[in-house]
Order: C-alpha cells, then sequence, then structure tokens
C-alpha cells in the first residue's frame, strides 16, 4: 500500500519526506476515523518516527542539519515530485471525458510559460511543484493584475493553475494547493447585446451574399449556437426530413434538439447536397478548417458581414462592436457573432416560448443564467408586450 510520509514547511518551502515505514492492515471506512490493529499500529509508528524527526531539529536548531536529514530521506525514495519544467505536460496528458482541444491545450501552456517566467525570476533555485508556496502562487497573480488583464481573464489565469496543481496533487507529492485560497477577482461583466429586428434583417440580407462567413450567420441566428459548433457542425447533426438539428454543444456536454426555420432549411439543404461526396463529416467542411486552424480568422470574416450591415467598431450607442474595459488590456466585445445567440433568446422569451423550453435548445443548466446574461428586451419589445397583456 505504500509508505508513510510526514509534512513540513521550512523556510517558506513545502517539505514532503517517506518516513520508510510501511503502510499495513485495512485503512478506515467512509466516515470512520480509524483502521483495523494493523493499519494502527503501523500509523503509530509512523508518528512517533516524525516525532523524533521534529524533536531533533528542535534539539539541534540548526537549518543546515535539517536540511541535509530531510534530503537524506528523500534521496532513498523512488517517488519524487512533479518538476516545473514537466508539469504542463502532465497535466495536459490527464484522462479526460473529452478529447483534449488544441485550443485549450495552447491557452494552458501559455499560461504556464508566463508562471514559469515567474517562478524563475523570483526564486530560480526552485525546480519542483512541491516547492511553490502561496507567497509565490499570490505573487503571480499579482503580477498578472499589473498588466492590466481583465477580471475574466485573470481568473481564467488563477483557476488554470489552480486546477493544475489540484489534479496534479497526489503525483507531485503537494500537501496543499498553493493557489487554493486565493480568491476569484471581481469585474463588470460585458455581456453581448441583442440585435433589433431591423439589425438581425440586415444581416441576414447580407449573409446570403457571402459564401463563407453567410451561412455561419444564418446557422447562428436560427440556432442560437455558438461559433465554434456552427463551424463545427456535423452532416449527422442535421436530420432534414426530422427539420431538426441534434447537437453536443461543445461548452454544455448535453444534447439539444433544435428545430430547423425556413432561411437554415436552404442553407443546409445546399451545403448538404454540395458536400454529399465530400468525405468530411462537417457541413461546412472549408469553415471547419479555419476554425481548427485559425479561429481568429473566422471571427475577422463575420467582423466584415457585421460592418457591412451598419455598425461600428468602436461604442456607438446600438451600432457599436466594442467598448473600452474599465480594467483590461483589451476592449470588450459589445455585439458579434455571440449576439445572435443573446437575440434568438431574447426574441423566444418575447413570443412567450417557455423558459424550459428555451434552455433545452440553448443547453443552458439555470433558467436564471439565461435571464441575466442573455433576456435583453429592448424598450419597442417590452412596449408591444405590455400593450397586448394590459
Amino acid at each position: 500500500m505504500g509508505s508513510w510520509c510526514a509534512g513540513w514547511r521550512l523556510n517558506r518551502r513545502r517539505v514532503r519526506v517517506s518516513l520508510k515505514i510501511p503502510v499495513e492492515g485495512i485503512p478506515p471506512l467512509p466516515g470512520m476515523e480509524y483502521g483495523d490493529g494493523p493499519y494502527e499500529r503501523s500509523r503509530a509508528r509512523a508518528e512517533a518516527a516524525a516525532a523524533r524527526i521534529v524533536g531533533a531539529m528542535q534539539v539541534q536548531g540548526n537549518e543546515q542539519w535539517l536540511l541535509e536529514r530531510i534530503f537524506a530521506l528523500k534521496t532513498g525514495k523512488r517517488r519524487t515530485s512533479i518538476s516545473l519544467s514537466e508539469m504542463v505536460d502532465q497535466y495536459l496528458a490527464l484522462p479526460r471525458k473529452k478529447p483534449l482541444n488544441p485550443r485549450y491545450a495552447f491557452q494552458v501552456r501559455s499560461i504556464v510559460k508566463k508562471f514559469l517566467e515567474s517562478v524563475s525570476a523570483g526564486s530560480p533555485s526552485l525546480r519542483e511543484m512541491s516547492e511553490i508556496t502561496p507567497e509565490i502562487a499570490l505573487k503571480f497573480v499579482r503580477e498578472q493584475e499589473a498588466r492590466g488583464l481583465a477580471a475574466k481573464s485573470l481568473n481564467t489565469v488563477c483557476g488554470t493553475m489552480r486546477s493544475i496543481f489540484a489534479l496534479l496533487r497526489k503525483k507531485a507529492m503537494i500537501i496543499e494547493n498553493p493557489f487554493s485560497d486565493i480568491p476569484f477577482a471581481q469585474g463588470v461583466m460585458h455581456s453581448r447585446k441583442a440585435l433589433n429586428a431591423s439589425q438581425v434583417k440586415r444581416l441576414l440580407e447580407l449573409a446570403r451574399e457571402d459564401s463563407f462567413a453567410g451561412p455561419l450567420i444564418i446557422a447562428g441566428a436560427c440556432t442560437a449556437l455558438r461559433l465554434g459548433d456552427c463551424c463545427l457542425l456535423k452532416k449527422d447533426n442535421v436530420k432534414l426530413t426530422e427539420r431538426l438539428v441534434a447537437i453536443k454543444p461543445s461548452k454544455d456536454g448535453a444534447w439539444v434538439w433544435i428545430p430547423i426555420f425556413a432561411p437554415l432549411l436552404a442553407v443546409l439543404t445546399t451545403a448538404m447536397s454540395s458536400t454529399a461526396k465530400n468525405p468530411s463529416p462537417y457541413i461546412f467542411p472549408e469553415q471547419a478548417r479555419m476554425y481548427e486552424a485559425n479561429p481568429d480568422g473566422i471571427g475577422w470574416r463575420v467582423r466584415k458581414v457585421f460592418l457591412k450591415a451598419g455598425f461600428i467598431e468602436e461604442d456607438g450607442g446600438d451600432c457599436g462592436l466594442m467598448t473600452q474595459r474599465t480594467r483590461g488590456i483589451r476592449r470588450a466585445n459589445l455585439r458579434g457573432f455571440h449576439s445572435l445567440r443573446t437575440s434568438w433568446i431574447t426574441a423566444a422569451l418575447i413570443a412567450g416560448v417557455p423558459k424550459e423550453v428555451v434552455i433545452k435548445i440553448t443547453g443552458h443548466r439555470a433558467v436564471q443564467a439565461v435571464l441575466e446574461n442573455y433576456f435583453q428586451p429592448n424598450a419597442e419589445q417590452l412596449r408591444e408586450v405590455l400593450v397586448g397583456k394590459m
């Protein structure tokens, strides 16, 4: 079953060592405090060994002796902590429910690279994950905050590092996750704005003239799917005879069934017939290739259609695509492809579609999230509803 270990903090570093005492017997069952006799006797021997080491430390009072003593114990072990240079590869190699997304892997590597640069600059002698202290973790997060990252981006950095240390904790012999006590940042949430009826109509008109971005815009407007899901929509997801799209969105992870409306039916029928002999599993193979290789390129092609429809880059009333953050390196998106999702949800709720049906189609797990982030009726829509009801 392995050997008993003991852990200490030394010079603001965590140290975990093997006591070279085998774990014997049966450990405590869930909900119980003690194991069987052999287990408890081996635990008592381990506690006595740890006490002898602590006693020697107190009597000797020599920090160098302490380091040598712990090092001697560690060198007798077969297992050591994970080196910082191997940390990201070990994390990305962990088993997952879904195949590893290349974009996510790239993001993780970028975050870990910045973390290693921070450690190298402040504590160049550190080599292992078990040597990272909460002070070092907090220093890294504060450095990223000083760069001007928005709250959402800063939380992504902190959350990623927290996950890495949490999932590798046992293998890296970490006593406590150094990122666990760092609070998430609070910031202003810039939700995508819903488009009005005339804006959606104009976008759909221009979408029919753009053979690349057009089908994606029509798909997004008719299904409320995110851009990545529209790009990677597969032939197997489309049931033309039933006029239904059955898909498991990448972010939500649960199957949703979306009715196919007339504008989308024309797009899908054309796409299915034109790609019938194409071995690609995707409805829009060219768009899928670009999304997997260069997702920013897809966003740029979609943005061109929005600009042609009368939207402007800067914040400008109900036509601005971007706005300046109070804190953050990049501007925040106000309108864009994701606005089609917001517009679909707003229109559905205004039309009286039950909230439970809306979240079944959009893949959300909670009605509250939809109402807070996606339901954005304008003054005219509210007036029409109230006039009709009162």
